[in-house]
């Protein structure tokens, strides 16, 4: 297929707004040549992918391509100006091959994009997260293209993928519970902030799984796996048993006026689990600091 000397303006296509390539199952028709040479994509629109070209073609990267220009195209979804569904660049042109202006992708992938590949969490943990059992985990996910770009999803086309939190025992009787496991994807981003785990002392191994990946023909990776030391309660902490027995550790309560962080601590006075209130707490004035609500500094007269 040769395309010389053509301008493709202000086309509309569901997938592709001015061409759609797509792989035939004819084995003698998958090796068909094509030949672009001065090819101009000006103002077209795709409703879902790909402004000016949508390519599922797995020979396109063979194109002998020469001054191919892309302006101006829109996709409602991604790849304002080409988009492929498959992995791997075979499906795409080379960018050297290419001039790409002002095209725009309104959920991600202004220029060139493919689906997701790979999810990523911004967090540092290290590879050994040691909590007391009760505490809370927090992290925060991007997803990738296999171009290592994020994703930044600014229509939430993503919303239907999700990460799942898994927890395993590395011992026989480890026993544990998980809420606050899951989290979807808005603007780009999936905040697991509430994972809240309790758990006999031990060690787990924690790692997270895709789920509802189904709407792209490859699947979505995650690798993150940490190992998890779930510890007692610490000194400053009070115990709370749930019903089945799990210890949850919890940072004493004072009441509202009590300026925790700023000029004061609340510590417990309380010398037996299950018991957490304001009424067994006692605000502790900083070094420095006095008055019922510890407000009122200290002066030392030095004269």
């Amino acid at each position: 297929m040769n395309i010389y000397n053509s301008h493709f303006t202000n086309n509309e296509g569901l997938n592709g707004g001015a061409l759609y390539l797509s792989n035939n199952e004819k084995p003698d028709t998958n090796d068909a040549e094509i030949s672009m040479k001065n090819v101009y994509f000006n103002n077209n629109k795709a409703n879902s992918f790909g402004g000016a070209i949508y390519s599922d073609y797995n020979d396109f990267y063979l194109t002998d391509a020469i001054n191919i220009r892309l302006i101006n195209n829109t996709a409602e979804i991604a790849g304002g100006a080409l988009y492929s569904p498959s992995h791997g660049n075979k499906t795409l042109l080379y960018y050297e091959d290419l001039y790409l202006e002002s095209n725009i992708g309104k959920s991600h992938g202004n220029d060139i994009s493919s689906p997701p590949s790979y999810i990523l969490s911004k967090n540092e943990y290290n590879n050994t997260i040691t909590i007391s059992s009760g505490s809370y985990l927090s992290f925060v996910f991007n997803i990738y293209d296999e171009n290592n770009n994020i994703l930044k999803d600014n229509n939430n086309y993503f919303t239907f993928i999700s990460v799942n939190s898994v927890i395993n025992s590395t011992q026989n009787n480890g026993y544990f519970q998980i809420t606050g496991k899951e989290c979807n994807f808005y603007y780009g981003e999936c905040q697991l902030n509430k994972l809240k785990i309790l758990a006999q002392p031990g060690q787990y191994s924690l790692k997270f799984e895709i789920d509802n990946f189904s709407k792209f023909n490859t699947k979505i990776k995650i690798e993150e796996e940490y190992k998890l030391i779930i510890t007692k309660c610490k000194d400053n902490e009070i115990g709370i048993y749930s019903r089945n027995g799990l210890l949850s550790c919890e940072v004493p309560i004072c009441y509202s006026n009590c300026p925790i962080g700023t000029s004061a601590s609340c510590i417990s006075l309380n010398t037996t689990y299950n018991i957490n209130s304001p009424k067994y707490n006692m605000c502790t004035c900083y070094e420095g600091y006095t008055g019922n609500d510890c407000d009122q500094k200290i002066f030392i007269d030095i004269r």
